[in-house]
């Protein structure tokens, strides 16, 4: 298990630096303590340009958006979702298979779509990994307790 309090008022992230993917099955168990409204979640296909996040809050939302240089893109507005167990283990997961992608937690898929037009960029083979935002409150802490990376 990996155990994370992160920078205050930043987003911190860990990811395998020499691996890159573009089709993959990625999922990771984490729970948060703390914050419950800062997002937790997973970075995809991060390049030096471009990068998608896929982030879920203790007080039930997810949501979605790439980023590149320049600026971020709401891909899915944060929603509602009674599938997150709030204050609990998560596991989230993502497919991506070129430019269809499928986000799931705790096995209920909660969007899906493809990546095309002004998103085509965001199909690159790039890096994945946990990553957390951080209030400057007490006690916060992201356990990571797996995390699991399958080739497609």
């Amino acid at each position: 298990m990996i155990r994370g309090i992160g920078l205050t008022g930043d987003i911190t992230s860990a990811y395998f630096m020499p691996a890159k993917y573009q089709n993959f099955d990625y999922q990771v168990r984490m729970k948060r303590t703390g914050c419950a409204s800062c997002g937790n979640g997973f970075l995809l296909r991060e390049t030096t340009s471009t990068v998608v996040y896929f982030r879920y809050t203790n007080s039930g939302y997810f949501y979605i958006y790439a980023c590149n240089t320049i600026d971020c893109y709401d891909w899915k507005l944060p929603t509602y979702s009674t599938a997150i167990i709030k204050g609990g283990f998560n596991v989230i997961r993502v497919v991506a298979i070129n430019n269809l992608y499928k986000f799931y937690i705790n096995n209920v898929l909660v969007n899906q779509g493809t990546a095309s037009g002004s998103y085509a960029s965001y199909n690159k083979v790039g890096y994945v990994g946990v990553d957390f935002y951080s209030d400057k409150a007490a006690g916060n802490f992201l356990d990571v307790d797996y995390a699991i990376l399958t080739k497609k």
